[in-house]
């Protein structure tokens, strides 16, 4: 088979090969950087979008870890009121 390709290819020379090769690498190359852009740019957008979407949910969860401690705030002041009544009981 390695022959049936050296058949459509015509006789070069080793600089003439070499420019070739270096062309299509230069070639793929750009390619390759023109693909890893586009990633990039879908990986910004996602990040974006990642980001927004935290926000959300940390902001929902201050108000929850708000709301939380306030009813704990309560909860200790009625307990040490409860404690304060019985230690007077002991007095």
């Amino acid at each position: 088979m390695a022959d049936d390709n050296r058949e459509d290819m015509p006789d070069l020379s080793v600089r003439e090969l070499k420019t070739e090769m270096d062309g299509r690498f230069l070639d793929l190359k750009t390619e390759m950087d023109g693909r890893f852009s586009e990633l990039k740019a879908e990986m910004r957008e996602e990040h974006v979008e990642t980001r927004r979407h935290f926000d959300v949910v940390a902001k929902s969860l201050r108000g929850e870890i708000r709301l939380r401690l306030e009813g704990t705030d309560t909860r200790l002041d009625n307990h040490e009121r409860r404690i304060q009544a019985l230690e007077k009981r002991r007095r």
